[in-house]
């Protein structure tokens, strides 16, 4: 219905549970570090991480990091800093994680 809207125009989805083949979010990330890249430093996408804090929310926030020097040019100290404004100022980067 998302999709239909205009509203969602793209969904992955990752399972690690629900198969033989584990899927983990930040696979789908490194997969996409293009793509994210773009829309994080160039379109101002948002990022909603929401999950187990103790390792996902650990390796997306990494996978996301690492999208940003390879694909978008920054170095790891820029793109640290890009996260932490995305989440702290800007609120385009929200993590609802427990462990």
């Amino acid at each position: 219905e998302l999709h239909k809207e205009g509203t969602l125009s793209h969904l992955r989805v990752a399972f690690s549970r629900a198969q033989d083949h584990k899927v983990y979010v930040q696979h789908l990330v490194s997969q996409d570090a293009a793509a994210l890249a773009d829309l994080i430093l160039n379109h101002g996408a948002y990022v909603f991480v929401c999950g187990d804090g103790a390792h996902m929310a650990k390796e997306v926030h990494a996978a996301l990091q690492a999208a940003l020097v390879q694909q978008g040019g920054l170095s790891e100290g820029e793109a640290s800093a890009k996260l932490t404004a995305m989440a702290q100022q800007e609120r385009r980067y929200v993590r609802d994680i427990w462990s």
